[in-house]
């Protein structure tokens, strides 16, 4: 009787037979599968038992991050700084660096720069933001080869100076000529010339980034991403927003030699902000596969036909000061006009359609432009309509006409942004009052957070279905990223 109390109070303890064969597997096992883990993951599987500890501490993973993030001023006692001198200094195949400090500080003098210095050979993804008071010193860092480097994102307006020397002067036109603002270009880089994934925020007074200075400096980049940063407490004094706005982040001025057109047809994917239309003329956009294209303050047509070019027919969403623009055969390809002053973009935007492939699908937030807009906006080609309230829907515009002409009008989705209930008659006036077509019977209104009150009458519109009910068919696709996106929007708000 002892010696079977003493066995269940042995089993009692005992792991789960599961729990015992990862535990007591072999050591290269373990290590196979931590070999799909994150670092993130990595980490938590340590804590499970000593043995996976062990493992995870001599995996390759384990060190193959170093992130410095510092908002504040270091001293090498900090336990940030010793585990990215730890990480970054154990020699277990490639690293990944994540260097972010925007304060001066010695550790970057004393230990940050010597270990990227020494580490070069091994990093193979690099992202760095540094005061430019470092800026010379980092630029000697990179003055050496980085055969395994294939991604580097330089971060902050401040850590571009790195990238770029004087050249002299230039003045912005129609503003102040007088005005003196320094002119800077990219310089060669040597640990540069192996990259594939290239980001770049750029300050405002980069002035113009030609595409050859940008495939000389890296000749194998396959993915494009140029940001430009404004100025903030960097405006020269005097200098309106509006005038250095003006100029453009990636631009064209001679034709491309044969060399620079191989790599540019090499790329698979760019995003660039406030490009000219003949850099993207340049680029031949159409054969990169995922295009993101970005007008700070503007609406451009030009900008928009070479972003999605080739297309047909083209779909767009408002939002706030953003207005989204895609294709139906190749959504990867987008263009974004983003503005403080919507209103104006927004009318630039509506007084280009004429001259624009057909706009055949479109998503508008209601309230801003509601009270606004005094005239019908002819929508001819719009077959699929998706409107978002955030108040009570209205059921009469006033002496105001209806707002949009959709005759080839199919489905209208009516997104109320908080939970709801209207009868069938007030939803029918809202609708009338918002919509012009010749055939409502050949409408489908879809409901999304609104319920239906009381009895319908055998006037008002002849389908009206729930979100649910139409969700996944797959004429709403389009759709029903829009609705996703207003939904997920409502979310963080109401958080």
């Amino acid at each position: 009787m002892v010696g079977g109390e003493a066995d269940l109070e042995r089993s009692s303890h005992s792991s789960p037979p599961t729990m015992s064969l990862l535990h007591d597997g072999p050591a290269e096992l373990v290590a196979l599968v931590f070999d799909s883990l994150s670092l993130r993951e990595l980490i938590l599987a340590s804590h499970v038992c000593r043995s996976w500890r062990t493992i995870a501490r001599a995996h390759p993973i384990f060190y193959g991050e170093a992130r410095l993030v510092a908002r504040r001023p270091l001293t090498a006692e900090l336990p940030e700084v010793q585990l990215f001198m730890a990480r970054i200094s154990t020699v277990c195949g490639p690293v990944a660096v994540t260097a972010l400090v925007y304060t001066l500080t010695s550790v970057v003098d004393d230990l940050v720069l010597p270990a990227l210095s020494t580490h070069m050979h091994r990093i193979k993804s690099l992202r760095v933001s540094l005061p430019e008071e470092y800026s010379i010193p980092f630029r000697r860092v990179l003055d050496q080869p980085a055969p395994a480097l294939r991604r580097f994102m330089l971060e902050h307006y401040r850590g571009a100076l790195a990238m770029v020397m004087p050249i002299g002067t230039w003045a912005l036109p129609e503003s102040q000529p007088a005005l003196p603002v320094p002119r800077y270009e990219l310089t060669e880089i040597p640990a540069l010339q192996g990259v594939r994934d290239l980001r770049m925020c750029l300050p405002w007074y980069c002035g113009n980034v030609d595409l050859k200075t940008i495939f000389t400096l890296f000749p194998n980049v396959r993915h494009l991403d140029l940001e430009r940063v404004m100025p903030g407490s960097l405006l020269v004094p005097g200098l309106e927003m509006a005038d250095h706005r003006r100029s453009v982040l990636l631009q064209q001025l001679e034709p491309l030699g044969t060399r620079l057109e191989t790599i540019a047809s090499s790329l698979q994917s760019l995003i660039v902000e406030d490009p000219s239309p003949s850099a993207l003329a340049s680029l031949q956009v159409s054969n990169i596969p995922v295009v993101t294209v970005t007008t700070i303050d503007r609406f451009s047509s030009d900008i928009l036909n070479e972003a999605l070019r080739p297309f047909s027919n083209f779909r767009a969403s408002v939002k706030g000061g953003l207005i989204t623009c895609t294709s139906f055969d190749r959504p990867e390809r987008v263009y974004k006009a983003t503005s403080t002053a919507s209103r104006i973009v927004f009318d630039v935007f509506l007084s280009s359609l004429s001259t624009l492939p057909p706009l055949v699908a479109f998503s508008v937030e209601m309230d801003p432009i509601e009270g606004e807009i005094s005239v019908t906006i002819p929508l001819p080609f719009v077959e699929h309509l998706h409107l978002v309230s955030h108040t009570r829907l209205k059921r009469s515009r006033g002496a105001l006409p209806p707002l949009f002409r959709c005759d080839n009008l199919s489905v209208v989705v009516l997104q109320f942004q908080t939970k709801s209930a209207y009868t069938y008659r007030g939803i029918a006036d809202y609708l009338e009052c918002t919509l012009t077509t010749t055939d409502w019977s050949a409408i489908t209104v879809v409901l999304h957070n609104i319920a239906t009150v009381g009895a319908r009458p055998p006037s008002v519109l002849p389908r009206i279905v729930t979100w649910e009910d139409v969700a996944d068919e797959e004429e709403y696709a389009w759709l029903n990223e829009c609705v996703k996106r207003c939904a997920r929007t409502n979310e963080l708000l109401s958080y």
